[in-house]
């Protein structure tokens, strides 16, 4: 019955496109994708994390190589941000980098459809990556997660084409130079990812997985290529490994971080797949993208597609799963986190508009995501918003007095906060887990942190406070206000930004 089923609306063969019309339809996505990437791109302020980038990137490369940066994210990024910041420091210039990989990361998106299904299914995928509102959201921050995406794509089509290579049981004519040749595109893709972003790994344990899965219970691959496969990861592990000793170090710094319910990181997954700013029936337009995705994973393997079928469903559904799954020790899923899993629902809606036998019901699909797509971005460019630190340091540069003080709730506020306010001023940080503060000052390696003192002792230096709460958690805010109320400090004012608070504090 199932058979009669997919003979009778799934075509046997994947409907194509004349090669001119794929190239001129290639080359207007990747304008509209980039254009989408760089449209308001500097209308926010610098977040957090985007403002650290900007002073890890100033960071010498020696200290780079030894991975001072941030033990919590490898040094590649910050590298290549070296080039963009040579063009100056605005929030554009930190920004065009992730608008640059990203619109790459298109063209790579199509290649892989292209490959290993068919070129009209590289456009579709192509086009719905040009067009998520989510992927020209983390293409529009000075972040690594852009370039992780591009970068996992390469060692996607690498590992891809090397996999259907292994498979070639014929006589010797091309496909041992073809493994070569993905072998080494999968190389650099996959150790450039290592080097960008921690949550490669999950990514590379399922490629190896896969690999295993093809050579035995499949019987796919012969014992040469698992030869070469392992001898590859292998030298991929050695290189990697320095980095690793800091992953160890680092894992009990990353601590905020609150594990996900299983409806909160479901509804995550959806944005990412499908809508994430539609205002209403959101969740009704993502499930139908998500089982469009879905059909396509089954007709994939239904029309013996099995190699990029293992690979959407891996990178469509077990990776995100494995990585919820392991908050349950350690907390790591956020939409950052599974967003190359796009990739893998945008592949299988291609294929299931290209394998469908009525072309009236493949065009709506498409036409209907692609809509949605574009109503989806326009939201995001009408309604997204980040930490307002551009507003909140110029009301506070017009109305602060040099004999003030600025004492950040949380010290490494210094980062977005001296990131836009330049003049001199008093600035003290606030150490929650010693109840002190200490004064902050600038110094070649992000700030200084020097003379600590309790709370108590502001009194003799400043009559007025301006405290900055940001990202501060509560438990430090409460210890804070406790210090603050026993030392005879009082509220007088607050003036409210969007995710920053200006509280203005007096000694009597």
């Amino acid at each position: 019955m199932l058979t009669k089923f997919f003979d009778k609306y799934i075509s046997p063969q994947p409907y194509s496109i004349r090669h001119d019309y794929e190239i001129f339809s290639l080359f207007i996505i990747l304008v509209i994708g980039l254009i989408m990437r760089l449209y308001k791109i500097d209308a926010l302020s610098l977040w957090l994390d985007e403002s650290f980038t900007y002073y890890a990137t100033k960071l010498p490369f020696d200290n780079l190589m030894s991975f001072e940066a941030d033990i919590n994210h490898p040094p590649i990024y910050y590298m290549l941000q070296k080039f963009f910041l040579q063009l100056g420091s605005s929030e554009f210039n930190l920004r065009i980098g992730s608008a640059l990989f990203g619109s790459l990361s298109i063209l790579l998106v199509h290649l892989i459809g292209r490959k290993f299904v068919n070129p009209l299914c590289g456009l579709v995928a192509a086009a719905i990556i040009a067009t998520s509102s989510t992927q020209i959201e983390y293409s529009q921050e000075a972040r690594s997660y852009a370039l992780l995406f591009l970068e996992l794509s390469i060692a996607s089509y690498g590992f891809i084409g090397f996999i259907v290579s292994a498979m070639d049981k014929g006589m010797f004519k091309t496909s041992d130079l073809n493994k070569i040749k993905y072998l080494a595109i999968y190389f650099i893709g996959a150790l450039t990812a290592l080097y960008t972003h921690n949550i490669t790994v999950y990514y590379w344990l399922i490629f190896n997985i896969i690999a295993i899965i093809f050579y035995r219970p499949w019987k796919q691959i012969s014992d040469a290529s698992l030869i070469e496969w392992i001898l590859l990861n292998g030298a991929l592990f050695i290189l990697w490994l320095p980095w690793s000793f800091y992953i160890i170090r680092g894992v009990n710094t990353f601590s905020w971080l609150e594990q996900y319910t299983l409806k909160k990181a479901f509804s995550k997954f959806l944005d990412v797949q499908g809508f994430a700013y539609i205002k209403s029936l959101q969740s009704a337009f993502n499930i139908f993208v998500l089982l469009c995705a879905l059909a396509g994973t089954i007709i994939a393997f239904f029309r013996k597609k099995y190699v990029i079928g293992i690979f959407i469903l891996s990178t469509l559904i077990l990776v995100p799963c494995l990585i919820w799954l392991t908050g349950f020790v350690k907390p790591v899923f956020m939409t950052r986190t599974i967003i190359f899993s796009g990739i893998g629902s945008a592949l299988a809606i291609g294929i299931t508009v290209v394998f469908l036998r009525n072309r009236y019901i493949a065009l709506t699909i498409i036409s209907a995501i692609l809509l949605i797509n574009f109503i989806s971005a326009f939201n995001y460019y009408q309604n997204h918003k980040k930490e307002e630190w551009r507003s909140a340091t110029k009301y506070l540069e017009n109305v602060i007095s040099k004999d003030d003080a600025v004492l950040l709730c949380a010290n490494y506020m210094y980062f977005p906060f001296r990131y836009y306010y330049k003049n001199d001023i008093n600035m003290y940080g606030w150490f929650g887990d010693k109840k002190i503060v200490m004064e902050l000052s600038d110094s070649a390696h992000y700030f200084a942190a020097n003379n600590p003192m309790e709370v108590t002792n502001l009194n003799k230096l400043f009559n007025k406070i301006w405290i900055i709460k940001s990202h501060c958690q509560e438990t430090d805010w409460d210890a804070l206000g406790r210090e603050l109320d026993k030392a005879g400090w009082q509220e007088v004012q607050r003036k409210d930004f969007y995710r920053i608070e200006l509280i203005i504090y007096k000694f009597d």
